[in-house]
C-alpha cells in the first residue's frame, strides 16, 4: 500500500493479506464477502441473500449494544433501518483482510425518501469471517460525514 500526500485526493485501497487470499478454498475472499454484503445492504443488489453470507448465528457489535441474529433476521433490521432510504453508491474507501478479519471503511451515498435530500454516511468496520461466511462485526458510522470532502487539517 502507498501512503496518500494530504493534497492528493482519496482513492480507494483494497488489500488481502496475500497468505490468507482464500482460507475458504471456494474462490472468494473475506473481502469478496464484505463487498456483497454492502451490495446487498445498501444498494439492495439481489444477486446475493443473507443466508449466503453471514452465519446462521451472526454476532453483530454496534454503539447500541451487541445482538445475536439469524440472517433472516438481520435481513429484517436492515429492512428498518433503510426503510425511507434508497442507497446509490457505496465507495469503497479502504478495505483489507488481515488473517481471518476484515477491516473496512466506506462511504454510503443515498437518498432520503421523506424529504429527497441527498444523504452520506461513512463507516468502519472489522468483520471476522468463519467458514466462509460473514460471523462476526463491529460497526460504526456517522451520518452527515463524507470523509472525501471533510477538511484536512495539518499537524502544528
Amino acid at each position: 500500500m502507498t501512503e496518500q500526500s494530504p493534497t492528493e485526493p482519496s482513492q480507494p485501497v483494497c488489500g488481502v493479506d496475500d497468505s490468507h487470499s482464500d482460507p475458504f478454498g471456494s474462490g472468494e475472499t473475506g473481502v469478496d464477502l464484505v463487498l456483497r454484503l454492502w451490495n446487498l445492504v445498501w444498494l439492495g443488489e439481489r444477486s446475493d441473500t443473507f443466508e449466503e453470507l453471514l452465519t446462521e448465528s451472526f454476532v453483530r457489535h454496534t454503539r447500541e449494544g451487541t445482538t445475536y441474529q439469524t440472517p433472516s433476521g438481520y435481513r429484517r433490521s436492515v429492512g428498518d433501518a433503510t426503510r425511507n432510504t434508497t442507497g446509490t453508491e457505496v465507495r469503497i474507501d479502504h478495505i483489507e483482510q488481515v488473517g481471518d478479519h476484515v477491516y473496512a471503511r466506506l462511504t454510503l451515498l443515498g437518498v432520503s425518501l421523506t424529504t429527497g435530500d441527498p444523504m452520506v454516511i461513512s463507516t468502519i468496520g472489522d468483520y471476522r469471517i468463519e467458514g466462509g461466511r460473514i460471523a462476526e462485526s463491529w460497526m460504526m458510522h456517522q451520518p452527515g460525514l463524507d470523509w472525501h470532502t471533510a477538511p484536512r487539517r495539518r499537524r502544528q
